[in-house]
Protein backbone atom coordinates (compact mmCIF):
# COMPACT_ATOMS: atom_id res chain seq x y z
CA UNK A 1 0.00 0.00 0.00
CA UNK A 2 1.32 3.46 -0.90
CA UNK A 3 1.65 5.65 2.17
CA UNK A 4 1.31 9.40 1.86
CA UNK A 5 0.60 12.02 4.49
CA UNK A 6 -0.84 15.49 4.34
CA UNK A 7 -0.69 18.22 6.89
CA UNK A 8 -1.80 21.82 7.12
CA UNK A 9 -1.66 24.59 9.67
CA UNK A 10 -4.32 26.55 11.46
CA UNK A 11 -2.82 28.99 13.90
CA UNK A 12 -5.18 30.73 16.31
CA UNK A 13 -4.14 34.30 15.64
CA UNK A 14 -5.29 37.78 14.76
CA UNK A 15 -2.95 38.70 11.91
CA UNK A 16 -3.08 42.14 10.25
CA UNK A 17 -5.90 43.32 12.49
CA UNK A 18 -6.20 46.79 14.08
CA UNK A 19 -5.43 46.81 17.80
CA UNK A 20 -8.67 47.18 19.74
CA UNK A 21 -9.33 47.48 23.45
CA UNK A 22 -10.30 44.24 25.15
CA UNK A 23 -13.37 43.85 27.33
CA UNK A 24 -11.98 44.46 30.82
CA UNK A 25 -15.07 42.90 32.41
CA UNK A 26 -14.73 39.58 30.56
CA UNK A 27 -14.28 36.69 32.99
CA UNK A 28 -11.89 33.82 32.44
CA UNK A 29 -14.90 31.60 31.75
CA UNK A 30 -16.20 34.01 29.11
CA UNK A 31 -12.75 34.15 27.53
CA UNK A 32 -12.50 30.37 27.43
CA UNK A 33 -16.00 30.13 25.94
CA UNK A 34 -14.93 32.52 23.16
CA UNK A 35 -11.83 30.41 22.57
CA UNK A 36 -13.98 27.28 22.25
CA UNK A 37 -16.12 29.11 19.68
CA UNK A 38 -13.01 30.14 17.75
CA UNK A 39 -11.65 26.61 17.72
CA UNK A 40 -14.97 25.22 16.43
CA UNK A 41 -15.08 27.84 13.67
CA UNK A 42 -11.48 27.07 12.68
CA UNK A 43 -12.38 23.45 12.19
CA UNK A 44 -15.44 24.44 10.12
CA UNK A 45 -13.25 26.68 7.94
CA UNK A 46 -10.61 23.97 7.60
CA UNK A 47 -13.17 21.43 6.40
CA UNK A 48 -14.39 23.79 3.67
CA UNK A 49 -10.91 24.81 2.50
CA UNK A 50 -9.78 21.19 2.51
CA UNK A 51 -12.04 20.65 -0.53
CA UNK A 52 -10.84 23.83 -2.29
CA UNK A 53 -7.02 24.01 -2.06
CA UNK A 54 -6.82 26.83 -4.63
CA UNK A 55 -9.12 29.22 -2.76
CA UNK A 56 -7.71 32.51 -1.48
CA UNK A 57 -9.45 35.23 0.51
CA UNK A 58 -8.94 38.73 1.89
CA UNK A 59 -10.83 40.60 4.61
CA UNK A 60 -12.69 43.88 4.19
CA UNK A 61 -12.61 46.17 7.25
CA UNK A 62 -14.73 49.13 8.29
CA UNK A 63 -13.81 51.01 11.47
CA UNK A 64 -11.63 48.14 12.59
CA UNK A 65 -14.36 45.51 12.15
CA UNK A 66 -14.51 42.81 9.51
CA UNK A 67 -17.60 43.39 7.34
CA UNK A 68 -16.90 41.18 4.32
CA UNK A 69 -14.53 38.63 2.81
CA UNK A 70 -13.42 38.57 -0.81
CA UNK A 71 -13.10 34.92 -1.86
CA UNK A 72 -11.36 33.88 -5.08
CA UNK A 73 -10.99 30.46 -6.64
CA UNK A 74 -13.30 27.66 -7.71
CA UNK A 75 -15.83 27.20 -4.94
CA UNK A 76 -19.53 26.36 -4.89
CA UNK A 77 -21.71 29.40 -4.01
CA UNK A 78 -23.17 27.65 -0.94
CA UNK A 79 -19.71 26.80 0.39
CA UNK A 80 -18.43 30.30 -0.42
CA UNK A 81 -21.28 31.82 1.60
CA UNK A 82 -20.62 29.49 4.55
CA UNK A 83 -16.90 30.22 4.39
CA UNK A 84 -17.51 33.98 4.36
CA UNK A 85 -19.81 33.81 7.40
CA UNK A 86 -17.37 31.63 9.35
CA UNK A 87 -14.42 33.89 8.58
CA UNK A 88 -16.29 37.06 9.56
CA UNK A 89 -17.51 35.54 12.81
CA UNK A 90 -14.03 34.19 13.47
CA UNK A 91 -12.25 37.53 13.15
CA UNK A 92 -14.87 39.47 15.07
CA UNK A 93 -14.82 36.94 17.91
CA UNK A 94 -11.04 37.24 18.02
CA UNK A 95 -11.38 41.00 18.30
CA UNK A 96 -13.46 40.54 21.44
CA UNK A 97 -10.57 38.76 23.21
CA UNK A 98 -7.65 40.68 21.75
CA UNK A 99 -4.66 40.79 24.15
CA UNK A 100 -6.60 38.92 26.83
CA UNK A 101 -4.90 35.99 28.60
CA UNK A 102 -6.60 33.00 30.17
CA UNK A 103 -6.00 31.86 33.74
CA UNK A 104 -2.80 30.09 32.57
CA UNK A 105 -1.46 33.29 31.03
CA UNK A 106 -1.99 32.04 27.47
CA UNK A 107 -3.26 34.37 24.73
CA UNK A 108 -5.56 33.61 21.79
CA UNK A 109 -5.31 36.88 19.83
CA UNK A 110 -2.23 39.12 19.77
CA UNK A 111 -0.45 41.74 17.66
CA UNK A 112 1.77 39.12 16.03
CA UNK A 113 1.17 35.39 15.86
CA UNK A 114 3.40 32.36 16.42
CA UNK A 115 5.06 31.39 13.16
CA UNK A 116 7.53 28.65 12.20
CA UNK A 117 11.05 30.01 11.83
CA UNK A 118 11.34 28.20 8.49
CA UNK A 119 9.22 28.81 5.40
CA UNK A 120 5.99 26.90 4.86
CA UNK A 121 7.51 24.36 2.47
CA UNK A 122 10.41 23.59 4.79
CA UNK A 123 8.07 23.39 7.77
CA UNK A 124 5.76 21.02 5.92
CA UNK A 125 8.71 18.82 4.99
CA UNK A 126 9.94 18.84 8.58
CA UNK A 127 6.53 17.75 9.88
CA UNK A 128 6.30 15.07 7.19
CA UNK A 129 9.76 13.75 8.06
CA UNK A 130 8.72 13.43 11.70
CA UNK A 131 5.23 12.04 11.10
CA UNK A 132 4.97 8.26 11.17
CA UNK A 133 1.75 6.78 9.82
CA UNK A 134 1.02 4.08 12.41
CA UNK A 135 1.26 0.65 10.83
CA UNK A 136 -1.92 -0.43 12.61
CA UNK A 137 -3.82 2.44 10.94
CA UNK A 138 -2.19 1.97 7.55
CA UNK A 139 -2.94 -1.75 7.49
CA UNK A 140 -6.59 -1.04 8.35
CA UNK A 141 -6.83 1.69 5.69
CA UNK A 142 -7.79 4.30 8.28
CA UNK A 143 -7.46 7.96 7.30
CA UNK A 144 -8.51 11.18 8.99
CA UNK A 145 -7.44 14.37 10.71
CA UNK A 146 -5.92 14.86 14.14
CA UNK A 147 -6.19 18.43 15.44
CA UNK A 148 -3.15 19.01 17.64
CA UNK A 149 -3.81 21.86 20.09
CA UNK A 150 -0.82 23.33 21.88
CA UNK A 151 0.88 26.44 23.21
CA UNK A 152 3.92 28.11 21.68
CA UNK A 153 5.62 29.69 24.69
CA UNK A 154 7.76 32.82 24.94
CA UNK A 155 10.85 30.92 23.79
CA UNK A 156 9.17 29.31 20.78
CA UNK A 157 8.79 25.92 22.44
CA UNK A 158 5.78 23.63 22.02
CA UNK A 159 4.01 22.91 25.32
CA UNK A 160 0.72 21.49 26.63
CA UNK A 161 -0.10 19.50 23.48
CA UNK A 162 -3.54 17.86 23.38
CA UNK A 163 -5.71 16.54 20.54
CA UNK A 164 -9.14 16.11 19.09
CA UNK A 165 -9.81 14.18 15.92
CA UNK A 166 -12.07 13.42 12.98
CA UNK A 167 -11.25 9.79 12.27
CA UNK A 168 -13.75 7.16 11.16
CA UNK A 169 -12.49 4.09 12.99
CA UNK A 170 -14.05 1.69 15.46
CA UNK A 171 -10.74 0.93 17.14
CA UNK A 172 -9.65 3.17 20.00
CA UNK A 173 -6.20 1.67 19.62
CA UNK A 174 -5.94 2.89 16.02
CA UNK A 175 -7.19 6.38 16.89
CA UNK A 176 -4.83 6.69 19.84
CA UNK A 177 -1.90 5.59 17.68
CA UNK A 178 -2.69 8.30 15.12
CA UNK A 179 -3.10 10.92 17.85
CA UNK A 180 0.24 9.96 19.36
CA UNK A 181 1.98 10.14 15.97
CA UNK A 182 0.51 13.59 15.28
CA UNK A 183 1.52 14.95 18.69
CA UNK A 184 5.06 13.60 18.33
CA UNK A 185 5.42 15.25 14.91
CA UNK A 186 4.26 18.59 16.31
CA UNK A 187 6.43 18.32 19.42
CA UNK A 188 9.42 17.81 17.11
CA UNK A 189 8.92 21.45 16.03
CA UNK A 190 9.56 22.72 19.57
CA UNK A 191 12.07 25.55 19.48
CA UNK A 192 11.41 26.14 15.80
CA UNK A 193 8.74 28.83 16.28
CA UNK A 194 8.84 32.60 16.52
CA UNK A 195 6.61 33.40 19.51
CA UNK A 196 3.65 35.76 19.45
CA UNK A 197 4.24 39.29 20.69
CA UNK A 198 2.32 42.08 22.40
CA UNK A 199 4.04 45.49 22.32
CA UNK A 200 7.25 43.74 21.29
CA UNK A 201 7.19 41.34 24.26
CA UNK A 202 7.02 37.55 23.53
CA UNK A 203 3.95 35.86 25.02
CA UNK A 204 2.58 32.29 25.05
CA UNK A 205 -0.05 31.72 22.37
CA UNK A 206 -2.56 28.94 21.64
CA UNK A 207 -2.23 27.11 18.31
CA UNK A 208 -4.33 24.54 16.44
CA UNK A 209 -2.56 22.46 13.82
CA UNK A 210 -4.50 19.86 11.80
CA UNK A 211 -2.39 16.85 10.87
CA UNK A 212 -4.02 14.73 8.17
CA UNK A 213 -3.38 11.08 7.47
CA UNK A 214 -4.15 10.15 3.85
CA UNK A 215 -3.10 7.00 2.02
CA UNK A 216 -3.32 8.26 -1.56
CA UNK A 217 -3.36 11.50 -3.53
CA UNK A 218 -2.89 14.03 -0.76
CA UNK A 219 -3.43 17.76 -1.27
CA UNK A 220 -0.88 19.79 0.63
CA UNK A 221 -1.85 23.22 1.85
CA UNK A 222 -0.64 25.47 4.62
CA UNK A 223 -3.27 27.67 6.24
CA UNK A 224 -2.55 30.45 8.68
CA UNK A 225 -5.43 32.64 9.84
Amino acid sequence: MIRKMMFSIIVVLIASMPVLAQDKDMSYRDLEDRQDEIEAMYIDVFEILEAYPEVTYTYVYEDGEVVDVNIEGMIAPKDANRLSLYLIDLKNTQQEIFAAANRMGVYYATETSPEPIMNNTAFYNYIQDNLDYPEIAEDAGVTGTVFVKFVVDEAGNVTYATTSEKIDANSTRVINAMKTAAVEAVEATSGKWEPAEIAGVPVPHYVVLPVQFELDNPITRSMVF
